[in-house]
């Protein structure tokens, strides 16, 4: 099994407005070369309650009285994007387009 190396994203995340009957939960985003990871805590949430969208590069998560929207400044493969939970804890994997991969160059000789 490979294990892919990620490390904390600098990616902002934007202020999420709630009310009193809606809570913010706490998201966590890490970054590899290849995608980018949201984890997300959802304690005693069902995963058939959350619904996730992704639109003009705003991922938006609600479930029963949690919502939370985030900015990615990453290009981000649309299609790819996946979710799964676990005790708990969603995961979202949020592929990186081509062009935002990084790439060697190579140098000719002149």
């Amino acid at each position: 099994m490979q294990t892919q190396q990620f490390t904390q994203s600098s990616e902002p995340t934007k202020p999420s407005t709630f009310t009193r009957e809606t809570i913010a939960p706490p998201v966590d985003v890490f970054e590899n070369a290849e995608e980018l990871l949201v984890v997300v805590d959802l304690p005693g949430v069902a995963p058939e309650n959350v619904t996730l969208g992704f639109s003009d590069n705003v991922l938006t998560l609600s479930a029963q009285r949690f919502q939370r929207s985030l900015a990615i400044r990453t290009q981000i493969n649309p299609e790819g994007i996946q979710a799964e939970s676990k005790n708990g804890t969603l995961h979202i994997h949020l592929p990186k387009s081509e062009r935002a991969k990084p790439r060697k160059i190579p140098v000719r000789v002149a």
